[in-house]
């Protein structure tokens, strides 16, 4: 890692940005981090738990007409007309937040105009209303995705605080869970997402999950596994496509390695035994040995059972791999909350307090 900062999960960038923001005033936080690793998405999602506005700001794209605005003549002087995209309380609300996305992919006269803004709240005759904060974003010099400037020390002391935000794979399959994400692919992550990340915050032992190389990808590989590319892989497999041309989708997604990893899971997932006669009698019914079934089967098993037979599938997916009963667990209940009120799913919560589902 070439900076001196923190390393912290999204999970915990989104705690910190909750509790920032009461300040009146706030000053700006800048999250660094991996091309994929959703930083922008954990902006807008604090702003939606908390109601209040968002605006996100590509300054990559930007000139300096875009930011400071379009000059114009006012008696004996020139001015320059306010850009619409800055907050104004009256149309954006008291409160919100600004993302100066890309800030270090931005070209010098862009940065330029921002730290203005960044420095003062003010960019010409413009005031960021008190209730507005400044979230800047970029990925790291180390990424080799494009970024420039000297981040000058002067300009980062401005910044209440910096992050390194990296991938944790416990807490994309929570998301996951929540957002409609394919239970094959969290089972498939689940297998082979795991989370080795050292203090360094090196992204190297990651898991399948953010397989994004440290200084970038090697010329010619345009795809790359990261969370951010295996929910579009999931849209993917919800298009019911034959299975060759789900394959060439999905290493155009994640890449030719993790998409044939994924395929070979799925492969295994459709064609497991009769899950049906699992869910009736999962004492008789024999239990793969081999890990990557038992997890299709986890899978299988969460996507078909009911409030009826539930019991017997946590029965079953104990004498299997009882490490595995919090995985159907959580997809059970992702797909049917009912399920929360069943004797099977507060049996698991007395007996695993400690997980959050």
């Amino acid at each position: 890692m070439a900076f001196n900062i923190a390393s912290i999960t999204p999970k915990q960038a989104r705690q910190y940005l909750t509790a920032h923001i009461n300040q009146p005033k706030a000053n700006p936080v800048f999250l660094w981090g991996p091309y994929g690793v959703g930083k922008s998405s954990i902006i807008r999602a604090v702003a939606d738990s908390m109601d209040i506005g968002f605006i996100d700001v590509r300054l990559s794209t930007m000139m300096a007409v875009d930011l400071r605005g379009l000059p114009f003549v006012d008696g004996d002087y020139a001015n320059f007309k306010i850009p619409a995209w800055l907050p104004q309380a009256d149309r954006d609300g008291e409160r919100g937040l600004l993302v100066l996305d890309e800030l270090m992919l931005a070209p010098d006269s862009i940065q330029g105009a921002a730290y203005q803004l960044l420095r003062e709240r003010e960019l010409g005759d413009y005031k960021l209303p008190d209730g507005w904060t400044i979230i800047a974003a970029s990925n790291r010099p180390e990424d080799n995705a494009g970024v420039r400037g000297r981040q000058d020390a002067a300009v980062m002391d401005r910044f209440q605080t910096h992050f390194n935000v990296l991938p944790d794979v416990d807490e994309w399959k929570e998301w996951a869970g929540e957002n409609g994400i394919s239970p094959e692919l969290i089972s498939f992550i689940s297998y082979r997402g795991h989370d080795k990340r050292s203090e360094t915050g090196d992204l190297q032992e990651a898991g399948v999950l953010h397989e994004y190389p440290d200084g970038g990808c090697p010329k010619g590989h345009i795809a790359v596994a990261t969370p951010r590319s295996w929910e579009a892989a999931s849209n993917i497999l919800s298009l019911g496509l034959d299975a060759d041309l789900e394959q060439s989708a999905l290493q155009g997604c994640v890449g030719e390695g993790a998409s044939a990893e994924l395929t070979s899971f799925l492969r295994i997932c459709r064609n497991l035994p009769d899950v049906g006669q699992v869910l009736i009698d999962p004492y008789s019914a024999p239990a793969p040995a081999e890990l990557p079934t038992q997890y299709a089967m986890a899978t299988v098993l969460a996507r078909r059972c009911d409030r009826d037979t539930i019991s017997n599938a946590m029965e079953y997916v104990n004498r299997m791999n009882g490490e595995l009963s919090a995985l159907l667990m959580t997809l059970a209940t992702s797909r049917d909350e009912s399920l929360k009120s069943t004797q099977a799913y507060i049996d698991f919560k007395v007996e695993n307090q400690d997980i959050n589902i």
